[in-house]
């Protein structure tokens, strides 16, 4: 019996579970899900410091000639007092002194020998990074549920990290049925079709973080059977979908990503979108849920002209999809739609201003 996408992903997320844990190096975590959250030891910077090449000042010494002749520099540990009349040259990253208020930048003061001339005014606290104004001991810095980046490694680095508790990578096996299909690295008859599903699923499962293994085509039989079914034999789960490459890639991106964000272990498993305008009129057939393929240029969407369920080239040129109700009959120019990204960066094909002003 079919059954709506909504559902269909009910289904799926009432039956997908985690899989298990294991330690591993922060190097080898990259794409990996956090099964446990990560508690700062200690404050990030651990100690007040400078953020410029610059003057660790008195503020009472605004609009004056001090004297200045120790220097610290990053990884020094600073043993000295600062007092009026005073200044300390220091480096970015440098211990500052005690008794420093305000950091003045070099490129802001006058130096002749030993004597510097400060600003007509210091703002306190000028250009000190103070400790824990970035990450606070005790403070929850990557939470369970979310994937390990490249910018977590630096987070897990900067806290003196070495390994860390993930769920396991999903294992994916995909194989395709039917007797007319052969691997794209064999010579076919006329009356033969490469196996362009199989190769596709598996590269998406890698990009999606899954250790893969290819299985050879089998044979079929002719049996009544949903184009697309979920399924379960113990914890292994089992997905049916249709032959049509751009049908599969459709149902691939909408059920089988959901199910492998969920065994991840990911709390960022549904599906989201990106509220956007259509760039022209585009007119669909009414009384079913539609899925459209199309591309984003950051402002509007646009579907594809061509797609049909046996091509291949759409899913080559489209970035996104959206997902329309049976009463929808017509997108006109300038309406609201949802889409649905599809592996892709927010980059342009032109150069444009993309600063905020």
């Amino acid at each position: 019996m079919a059954i709506s996408i909504t559902e269909a992903l009910d289904i799926i997320y009432g039956n997908i579970t985690p899989l298990t844990t294991e330690i591993i190096p922060i190097e080898m975590a990259v794409g990996r899900v956090m099964a446990k959250d990560s508690v700062a030891t200690f404050d990030l910077p651990r100690f007040d410091n400078s953020a410029m090449d610059g003057y660790a000042v008195k503020c009472i010494d605004a609009d004056s000639t001090v004297s200045s002749d120790e220097v610290i520099y990053a990884g020094d540990n600073p043993q000295m007092i600062l007092v009026a009349k005073k200044a300390i040259k220091i480096m970015t990253g440098a211990p500052i002194p005690e008794g420093c208020e305000a950091i003045i930048p070099i490129e802001n003061v006058s130096v002749e020998g030993d004597q510097v001339t400060l600003p007509s005014s210091i703002e306190k606290d000028a250009h000190i990074r103070r400790s824990g104004e970035d990450v606070k001991s005790g403070e929850v810095y990557l939470k369970k549920g979310e994937r390990v980046t490249a910018y977590s490694i630096a987070l897990l680095a900067s806290q003196g990290v070495t390994h860390l508790t993930v769920y396991h990578k999903i294992k994916v096996a995909v194989f395709g049925t039917g007797d007319e299909l052969r691997p794209h690295f064999e010579k076919i008859e006329l009356h033969q079709l490469y196996n362009s599903n199989t190769p596709m699923f598996l590269a998406r499962a890698k990009e999606l973080g899954c250790g893969v293994r290819y299985v050879p085509s089998s044979g079929d039989t002719i049996e009544s059977l949903e184009p697309t079914a979920f399924g379960k034999i113990g914890d292994t789960v089992i997905i049916n979908l249709p032959g049509n490459p751009l049908a599969s890639m459709v149902n691939y991106e909408i059920f089988i990503r959901a199910v492998i964000h969920k065994m991840s272990g990911a709390n960022a498993y549904f599906h989201a979108t990106i509220e956007t305008e259509m760039r022209e009129d585009f007119t669909l057939r009414k009384g079913k849920y539609t899925v459209r393929l199309g591309t984003y240029n950051g402002k509007t969407f646009m579907p594809l002209k061509q797609q049909l369920p046996g091509m291949v080239s759409p899913m080559q040129k489209a970035d996104g999809m959206i997902i329309t109700t049976p009463d929808i009959g017509l997108l006109k120019k300038g309406m609201k739609v949802k889409m649905i990204p599809i592996l892709w960066e927010l980059n342009g094909c032109e150069k444009e201003d993309f600063f905020t002003n």
